[in-house]
């Protein structure tokens, strides 16, 4: 879903709980909140390089345990 665009959660029978949480995994994948939460403040962009470095590090030793622990 773009940005700017309005999004619709139908409410079936009655059942406010489930519209609520289907909205709330909608505007999670969509990614919006993260998004907010991004540009809430001015980051350097030898930050953002750096917080990326870290991450992509991350993430390979994450993928790299799972690999070892199917090995067994």
């Amino acid at each position: 879903m773009a940005l700017g665009k309005a999004s619709k959660t139908v409410v079936v029978d009655g059942n406010l709980d489930v519209a609520i949480k289907k909205y709330k995994h909608k505007q999670a994948t969509n990614g919006i909140l993260s998004e907010c939460k991004k540009r809430e403040y001015y980051v350097r962009p030898g930050i953002v390089k750096k917080r990326k470095e870290q991450e992509g590090q991350r993430r390979a030793a994450r993928k790299n345990n799972r690999k070892n622990r199917r090995d067994y």
